[in-house]
């Protein structure tokens, strides 16, 4: 059965992203010139529009905006690896999905909607992921940690 549905899940920039990507060309004074042969590189050609831009090239625009040298890419990642530590943990937690397995990208981008919705509304930092420093995913992290301890008793 082919249902013609792509592989991966083609996620375009958030209006977060996009409203970031605009205050920071002005905060710099990036010309609009600049601006769209910026996103023209960092889409490999495919648009000079931060409309069409996709999620994974307009977060990199707004790390290298953001941290030109680098200097905080250590910490990135470790938030990074942390996030993923935390979606990792709560596909095995019952309340959130426990066993849960799909290649379907659509039902993965669910899942994680709702792990978000269940940590500002459940968790002890009572925000959504994308928007904890390091040392609240740290802290969400070993809370996951602990629930999932305890059912596992």
């Amino acid at each position: 059965m082919n249902n013609n549905k792509p592989s991966t899940l083609i996620l375009y920039a958030t209006n977060p992203q996009k409203t970031l990507l605009h205050r920071l060309k002005r905060q710099t004074g990036m010309s609009e010139d600049d601006y769209r042969a910026m996103i023209y590189d960092a889409s490999n050609g495919r648009t000079d529009s931060s409309r069409q831009l996709y999620k994974h090239e307009a977060t990199q625009l707004i790390k290298s905006l953001l941290d030109p040298q680098g200097v905080n890419e250590k910490r990135q990642e470790e938030q990074a690896r942390i996030v993923g530590q935390i979606f990792g943990i709560s596909m095995h937690i019952g309340i959130l999905n426990k066993d849960y397995r799909s290649d379907d990208p659509e039902e993965i981008e669910m899942n994680k909607a709702k792990i978000s919705s269940f940590l500002k509304r459940r968790g002890s930092i009572k925000k959504d992921v994308s928007r904890q420093n390091l040392e609240e995913l740290k802290e969400t992290l070993k809370q996951l940690q602990t629930i999932k301890k305890k059912e596992g008793k």
